[in-house]
Order: C-alpha cells, then sequence, then structure tokens
C-alpha cells in the first residue's frame, strides 16, 4: 500500500543517512522502524504494573497503634503538622 507522510526535514535526513549507512532502502528502514515500535507497545501493554516489595521485616503495626485511624497514627508521628521553619 503506498501512503504518504510528512516528516521534518531533519527526521528524514537522518532516516535515510542511516538507512544508507546500513545498507537498506530508506522504504525497509522505516517499515523496519515501525514493526519494531509496534512491538515495543505491545509487548508494555502485555507486561502487569506491579511495585517492588518494599515491605519491613516484623508483625506489621506497633500494638499502641492498633485499631487507630491513619489521620491518628500520622497525628501521632507528626506528619500532620508542617514542621515549624521559623
Amino acid at each position: 500500500m503506498k501512503t504518504t507522510i510528512d516528516l521534518p526535514e531533519p527526521l528524514f535526513k537522518e532516516a535515510k543517512r542511516v538507512a544508507a549507512r546500513n545498507g537498506r532502502p530508506f522504504r525497509m528502514f522505516v517499515i523496519t522502524a515501525i514493526q519494531e515500535r509496534l512491538k515495543k507497545l505491545a509487548e508494555s501493554k502485555k507486561k502487569a504494573f506491579s511495585l517492588r516489595d518494599e515491605s519491613f521485616e516484623g508483625q506489621g503495626l506497633n500494638d499502641e497503634f492498633a485499631g487507630k485511624s491513619w489521620d491518628e497514627i500520622r497525628e501521632e508521628i507528626n506528619l500532620s503538622k508542617p514542621p515549624n521553619l521559623n
């Protein structure tokens, strides 16, 4: 299939230069570049997002915090109040 696209001139010149340096026709260079990009996008969508394990060794919350809300815990460790910088 034939199509026309507008490329910025510097990008076009660089792509032609790289294609020639690798002994490939510009057409094949563009086809390969698009195929590789599409494959990379498909692979990145397949990977499920997961957080690395940053847990601490131990038994969870200390007994003193058991049953307290996050607001109460933050207050206890002074995170709910901005530091006094004066």
